[in-house]
């Protein structure tokens, strides 16, 4: 180190390192290396502090020996570390420096290197792919997105953590959000189907729709001009138009809301910010028992409906449910509901179906696609009612 920081160094040879690590270096600031060379003392210098370093950043961290030099005898006093399995949220645990990675896996989720203990809890740091729309859209006016729904102390959507007047923090192609971890480590929280009434989901869009509609401000406009574009239906894909929904009195409908939805796409009709990913279980429960929305890597560009319009879908919802939510939402956006908003989540809707089935419609006849295609029934109704 030759009087550099000691943590500086190992962050330095963290960032320098791929995949293992190999690092020698004196067991204590008494070494005679370094007393030859340097004036470091105990209070600068301990291999503790080197190892606890290399233990946030690395999954796998062995003492592989301590090394002799010049005989048993002799004061030199080396040790051999091994590090490897980098941490993929190492990037970000620079700008955390009291955060301590656990190696624990979410019942919901995936990545088992994602939970931290901080001084402000225990945290989620998310990665966000850099194909993500958020990822795509200008910093700054996500940022100021994020202090609205702050300011607004927002209930229904998870508020990411601000570190470094930023949300989302980006290194290389992958970016990261740190958000507080909603329901602990065991996913007693997390809200399956079953065990939510109708009536309590309404509520939820509702509301979820109130704290996005209140700090979207100019983000609608930042995604499009970022070239955000919502995913179209492929006009030849056997897979997607074999789909059981897609009866023969439907798919006409079909038919016509795709173009509907492309039309609309091109006349900037897309106007506000949707969670995105409502439908496939990113629900959990908040200490009072209210609901609130967690992942927020899909926010992107949809419009004031097709959050509520999606989910209802899943659920496989009533066409009194569609109507009752798109009456009570109305009353408090800018514009009624149009064919525009039932086209957008029944495409929406179709893809991420294609995409659970994976094309294999053997699946058919689990209870997934029964829900969906009950829901869709009713949300294509909407379209066919209002003409």
């Amino acid at each position: 180190a030759q009087g550099t920081p000691m943590p500086a160094v190992i962050r330095k040879i963290i960032e320098l390192t791929r995949e293992t690590l190999y690092i020698e270096f004196p067991w204590a600031a008494d070494e005679p290396s370094i007393k030859a060379q340097t004036k470091l003392t105990d209070a600068d210098y301990s291999a503790h502090v080197a190892i606890d370093l290399l233990a946030r950043h690395f999954e796998d961290v062995r003492l592989v020996r301590f090394m002799s030099y010049f005989g048993f005898s002799s004061p030199s006093k080396r040790v051999l570390i091994r590090a490897s399995r980098k941490r993929a949220i190492s990037p970000v645990l620079f700008k955390l420096p009291d955060a301590r990675p656990i190696d624990v896996t979410l019942p919901h989720g995936r990545n088992s290197n994602s939970i931290a203990y901080s001084p402000r809890g225990t945290i989620f740091i998310k990665q966000v792919s850099a194909a993500q729309s958020i990822s795509r859209v200008d910093s700054k006016e996500l940022t100021k997105f994020f202090d609205r729904l702050a300011a607004g102390k927002a209930r229904a959507l998870v508020q990411p953590v601000r570190i470094d007047a930023e949300y989302l923090h980006q290194a290389g192609k992958t970016g990261f959000m740190v958000l507080p971890l909603i329901g602990g480590l065991t996913g007693g929280r997390i809200v399956q189907g079953k065990n939510l009434s109708t009536d309590e989901l309404l509520k939820f869009l509702l509301a979820l729709r109130r704290d996005i509609r209140a700090a979207e401000g100019n983000l609608p406009q930042a995604f499009l001009a970022a070239g955000c574009r919502p995913v179209s239906l492929p006009a030849k894909d056997h897979a997607l138009w074999s789909l059981p929904v897609l009866t023969d009195r439907v798919r006409p409908i079909m038919e016509r809301l795709a173009s509907t939805y492309e039309a609309g796409l091109k006349s900037g009709q897309a106007d506000a910010i949707q969670h995105g990913d409502i439908q496939t279980g990113n629900l959990l429960r908040q200490d009072d028992g209210e609901l609130i929305a967690i992942d927020l890597d899909s926010l992107s560009p949809g419009t004031p409906y097709s959050d509520g319009l999606l989910a209802l879908t899943w659920r496989g919802a009533s066409f009194d449910d569609f109507s009752s939510f798109a009456a009570e939402n109305s009353q408090n956006e800018r514009r009624p509901m149009t064919d525009f908003d039932v086209a957008f989540s029944a495409v929406q809707g179709l893809t991420w179906l294609n995409t659970v089935l994976g094309g294999n419609l053997a699946s058919a006849n689990s209870q997934v696609v029964t829900l969906f295609m009950k829901g869709f029934e009713s949300l294509v109704q909407l379209t066919t009612k209002q003409s």
